[in-house]
């Protein structure tokens, strides 16, 4: 009995002692829409001794918005983990959480978001009839032996708009687990392990009148909006010019 006090003591102190930080579970979810790109959210469950629970929400404070350094204080390995290699990422923003105390310790949460840019390829197949299909490359998941898969404890969701219509799927998804009248399906799921190497994944989405004066106007304004700046500019300063003479 007094050993097993005396071991439980040296746990303890051990604990104590020693920061120790471990992402328990990455939860990964792309939200895709009618354009070529993609919202994507990367959440990491952390897993803490009860010493690390102070230290992590300092962190919280003295830490900026940098994977780097949050890896390096955590001994983590988060990462962007879907990007195009020919593309770009936007509006990048990482926010953890509190950390709180646990029976086992403590945990927090660690909340990545970005815009993956150029993820989709999309092509019309008829009017208003628009397909999309996810680039196989986008994965930046480590290699294994058969090719790129999901690492252990990680789960990659797609969502896509209400409305749209499967084509293709492959691997099948474990959620759901069947792909019978699926067609008000949104939210498509693979578990740990799952091999992405030859992943496909293709939709169609059917605009109506309205969506597509309302596309046709933002992609209009989104590809010119800075030939538009340009010109109103010109155009005041030849109003100021006129004023002066």
């Amino acid at each position: 009995m007094k050993l097993y006090l005396l071991l439980l003591l040296f746990l303890f102190s051990i604990d104590m002692l020693y920061a120790y930080f471990k992402i328990g579970y990455t939860n990964i979810t792309i939200i895709l829409n009618n354009s070529t790109n993609g919202k994507v959210i990367e959440n990491y469950y952390i897993d803490m001794n009860s010493n690390s629970i102070k230290l992590f929400n300092e962190y919280r404070v003295s830490l900026n918005a940098s994977i780097s350094q949050w890896n390096k204080a955590l001994y983590a390995n988060m990462s962007e983990y879907i990007f195009n290699p020919n593309g770009s990422i936007s509006n990048f923003s990482l926010i953890p959480s509190l950390a709180i105390p646990t029976l086992n310790g403590g945990e927090a949460t660690i909340t990545i978001t970005y815009i993956a840019k150029n993820i989709v390829n999309s092509s019309i197949v008829a009017p208003r009839e628009f397909e999309y299909k996810l680039y196989s490359n986008i994965f930046n998941f480590p290699l294994t032996a058969s090719g790129i898969a999901l690492p252990s404890n990680t789960k990659l969701n797609i969502i896509i708009p209400k409305g749209a219509h499967i084509l293709s799927i492959y691997p099948l998804p474990d959620y759901p687990t069947s792909l019978m009248n699926i067609s008000n399906q949104t939210i498509f799921s693979w578990y740990e392990s799952e091999p992405l190497s030859n992943f496909k994944f293709e939709y169609i989405i059917n605009e109506t009148y309205q969506q597509e004066i309302i596309n046709f106007f933002s992609n209009f304004i989104n590809n010119y909006l800075n030939i538009i700046i340009i010109i109103i500019a010109i155009l005041l300063i030849i109003a100021i010019i006129k004023i002066v003479k």
